[in-house]
Formats: structure tokens, C-alpha cells, sequence
């Protein structure tokens, strides 16, 4: 019906082709999941390459091209790292098409999309995607279309996405310093805070982006000629002020409460950045720390974790002796790098090293269906509740009923910590403690006294970490290193209250 009133031409044609194409692949029932890897037997991949190259000008045939290929891409059974000689192809067109097309929101959203969708899937792929120019197109875009729209959120999160799977190459990094790209995504995470759908990808595809970066600093990977790599990351935020940072991460765990994923990653920058500062303190750099020069700031940090972590904090662990969880383990032998690059490998030992693919886009657009799969990857630890049989005080009616259901409304029972959050959360307060306790030893002794009382909310964190413990220490071994590490450097402030 869309094409009826046009003329018959191979436009035409092709247009409401792809058009067909697309629609048949949405969805998740058994009928649109034929129909892709249909699709992507016969080649199809190869197939929209030549229309997109033989239709450049033409937006009505490869925008729906350029959509298909993103969901294609994105929803395929290949397993991340290996790619083919057309995908390396379709990011050349694709970036290509978006220099043509710049003043179409809706088509630099595909294209956004199917760049993030291509260049995640291997380290070459994300080098050739820099190679041809698309990081300074996508920074570009990003600048261009700004408001407060749905769509445009989308972008933005399309965007952000396709810089955070491209800021692993060289180039990629060298062009997103030339574009002062970091700072626009930082203001982007600033301007899209609600929680809505779009604006939380935004948030999530944001500081993806600075997470990434963290994990190459940690890994030496930004490091300059001198060995300093503060400068260079430094250069890369353009001014930005590093604590500045912490109010606006302090903010999104706060909004995004219920979004795990969100959580985890805002938990991984918060962890990267105290590992960094504990190893400077360690060298005795304190004035290239970043966000807890003084002890001060590792109060307001330590506020934030203990606010995380006090509402999954269970009534049994205080029951948890600190020789019982931690006499076994020579975790606090390890050293601090150890706990950063544990960060970089979230998943459960027990997963096997290739997982399955996520589901099917139960959507229309693939930006939903890309925040499903974000929020797919995370390892979210769901509760089981079964019901209990119906006794004297549970039925309705009953003289004990109302006593009974009012005494269970002012004790809720309360949920352990998802295993995504658990971890960096645990890195971070080991982190944190072993900061605390360079600071405090600097410090005189009546200083150092009055500065210790005043961090009243270790006791919080400390049951925090028990029931950490509890929940995840059996089965996870990293978790139950990282706690048993920061409740022994917690133990030894604890001590140190009493010199």
C-alpha cells in the first residue's frame, strides 16, 4: 500500500522488498525467527551491501536496508569475534551513507545501530569501523541532534552504543579526542536522566563508553610515552573534573534502581576509578587521585555503597563470625590490580565460554531489542517464592489474620544483592577500605581518630559484605575473595579506632 501510488521502477521495487524483509524479521514468534535465519542463509547480508552501495542516494531504500542489516546483525547465532568479509564491507557503506543523509534523524539512528552492532562483534571489526571515519561521524550526529524526544533519545543511545564498541581501536580513541566526544557523551548521560526506556539506554550505552576507557587505563593501554596515563585520559575528558563525576554517578543509581545493568556498570566505573586511586596512593600520587583525594570524599563514597547495599542487606548476617568467612582464604594477600581486572570478567565460572544467543526482538525497532539483549547479558539473580500452605494465621477470616499481615508489612523479606552488582560493589569497598587506611595512616593520631569516628557507616557495610557472602559466597569464588578482602581491611580500621 505504501508503494502502490508510485511507479513500478527498480526503486520502487527495491524499497518495498527490504520494507517486506524488515517487517517479516520483527518480532519473536517461530515465524519471524524462520524468516531471519532464512534470511541469513541465503546471503543476505551480501545482498543489502550491493543495494545499499547501488542506492546510496536513495533513503528509501537504504534506510530499510540499513535497519535490517543492524537487527541481522545484532540478533545472529555467530558468536562475538568472528565476522565475514561483507560485514566489514557494510560498515564502509554504512558510515559512507550516513555522511549523505546527515540531516535525517530517523536514518543516523540506523545507522548508528547497525555500526554498534557490527563493530561489537570483534575487535576488527571495531578497528575497521574507526579506519573508515566513523567514530567522528557518529560524534558528529550526536552533537547534531539534540532534544528531548524519544527518537532522538534513541540516537543518542544508538550513538553512544557504536562509540563504546569503537573506542577499543587507536583510531577510534585519537578521533573521539579530536571530536571532544567523551564530554558529549558525558553530557548526554547528564541531559537524559529519567527512566524511561530510551533515556536509561542512554545512560547505559554512556557510561559504557567511560567504562571502556577505565579498562584501558587500568590495562596500561592509554599509557603515554613517561608512563603517565592520567594525562592522556586527562586529554580525552577535555577538563572534565573526575569528581565531578561522582555526583552524577551517585545520581543514576539512585534513579535507575530497578535497572540492574545500569547498576552494574555505574558499580564497575566507581570500582575502576578506586583501584586506580588505591594504586596511586600506594606510589604515593595523591594529587593524581580521582575521586577520593581526601577522606572526605571516601565518605560520600562510602555513603553511596552503603545506601546500594543496606536494602539487600539480610538479618542473618550478622550471624557470619569474620574468622568464619575469610580463615580459609588468602584473599587479602592479593593485590589491588587483581581485584580491577576481575571487573573486566563478570561472568559465573560455571557459564560455558560461548553462551547461547539472546532472544528475538519482541518489538518494532531494533533499539528495543538492543536494550533487551544489554540487559540479557547481565547474570540478574532472581529469587524463587513459593507458596506457603494456608494455616490459621495466612487465611483470610481468621482472628490472626490482621496481626498476622500486619506484622508481615513492617518486616518485608528482603533480597539478596543480583550477582551483576554484587561483585564490582565488593571490589569497591576493598578498594575503598584500603584508601581509608592510607589516608588515616598519613594523618596524625588525634586526627586520624576524630576522622575514623566519623565514618560511622563501615559497620552498615561491613553486614552489607556479610550478606554479599551469604548470598553468592558459596558458588562465586571472585565474590567471596572480594569481601573476604574488604572486611579484613574494614577489621584493621575497626582496630585502628582503638590506637
Amino acid at each position: 500500500a505504501t508503494f502502490a501510488a508510485a511507479p513500478l521502477t527498480a526503486t520502487t521495487l527495491a524499497a518495498a522488498a527490504v520494507s517486506t524483509l524488515l517487517h517479516l524479521s520483527l518480532g519473536n514468534k517461530s515465524s519471524h525467527l524462520t524468516a531471519r535465519s532464512l534470511l541469513l542463509r541465503l546471503g543476505i547480508t551480501e545482498i543489502l551491501c550491493r543495494e545499499i552501495e547501488q542506492q546510496i542516494r536513495e533513503i528509501d531504500v537504504i534506510s530499510p536496508s540499513v535497519q535490517l542489516l543492524a537487527l541481522l546483525t545484532a540478533s545472529q547465532s555467530v558468536y562475538l569475534g568472528q565476522s565475514s568479509h561483507y560485514e566489514f564491507v557494510a560498515l564502509g557503506f554504512v558510515t559512507r551513507a550516513m555522511r549523505l543523509h546527515q540531516a535525517h534523524a530517523g536514518f543516523q539512528r540506523h545507522c548508528c545501530a547497525a555500526i554498534h552492532a557490527l563493530a561489537r562483534r570483534s575487535d576488527a571489526l571495531a578497528a575497521a569501523a574507526a579506519d573508515a571515519g566513523a567514530v567522528t561521524t557518529v560524534v558528529r550526529a550526536l552533537r547534531r541532534f539534540r532534544g528531548s524526544s524519544e527518537a532522538v533519545a534513541q540516537l543518542q543511545a544508538s550513538g553512544c552504543g557504536a562509540v563504546a564498541a569503537m573506542v577499543v581501536s587507536a583510531v577510534g580513541r585519537a578521533a573521539l579526542e579530536a571530536e571532544q566526544g567523551l564530554t558529549l557523551v558525558l553530557s548526554a548521560i547528564c541531559e537524559y536522566e529519567s527512566d524511561s526506556a530510551a533515556e536509561s539506554a542512554v545512560q547505559l550505552c554512556g557510561w559504557r563508553v567511560v567504562l571502556e576507557i577505565l579498562h584501558l587505563e587500568s590495562a596500561g593501554a592509554l599509557a603515554s610515552p613517561d608512563g603517565d596515563s592520567a594525562e592522556v585520559f586527562a586529554r580525552l575528558l577535555s577538563g572534565l573534573v573526575w569528581r565531578e563525576l561522582l555526583p552524577v554517578l551517585r545520581r543514576s543509581l539512585k534513579t535507575h534502581a530497578n535497572r540492574v545493568p545500569l547498576q552494574a556498570i555505574c558499580l564497575e566505573i566507581v570500582a575502576s576509578l578506586l583501584c586506580l586511586d588505591a594504586v596511586d596512593l600506594s606510589k604515593r600520587k595523591q594529587s593524581s587521585m580521582r575521586i577520593v583525594p581526601s577522606i572526605e570524599s571516601a565518605r560520600e563514597v562510602l555513603q553511596m555503597l552503603c545506601a546500594l547495599l543496606s536494602p539487600h542487606t539480610l538479618a542473618s548476617s550478622s550471624s557470619l563470625s569474620p574468622r568464619s568467612s575469610s580463615s580459609s582464604l588468602a584473599a587479602s594477600t592479593l593485590p589491588l590490580s587483581a581485584s580491577a581486572s576481575s571487573i573486566k570478567q563478570r561472568t559465573a565460572p560455571t557459564q560455558p565460554s560461548q553462551p547461547p544467543p539472546p532472544p528475538p526482538p519482541s518489538s518494532s525497532s531494533f533499539f528495543s531489542f538492543f536494550t533487551s539483549r544489554a540487559a540479557a547479558k547481565q547474570n540478574v539473580v532472581q529469587k524463587s517464592v513459593r507458596a506457603a500452605p494456608l494455616s490459621a494465621e495466612t487465611t483470610p477470616g481468621s482472628p490472626h489474620y490482621h496481626h498476622h499481615h500486619h506484622h508481615q508489612q513492617q518486616q518485608p523479606q528482603q533480597t539478596p544483592v543480583p550477582l551483576s552488582v554484587a561483585l564490582p560493589a565488593a571490589v569497591a569497598a576493598d578498594a575503598l577500605a584500603a584508601a581509608i587506611a592510607t589516608h588515616l595512616l598519613a594523618m596524625p593520631r588525634r586526627q586520624s581518630a576524630i576522622s575514623l569516628a566519623s565514618l560511622s557507616q563501615l559497620t552498615k557495610l561491613d553486614a552489607a559484605l556479610r550478606s554479599v557472602i551469604l548470598a553468592h559466597g558459596a558458588r562465586e569464588m571472585e565474590v567471596r575473595h572480594a569481601c573476604t578482602r574488604a572486611l579484613r581491611r574494614i577489621a584493621v580500621l575497626q582496630r585502628m579506632s582503638g590506637r
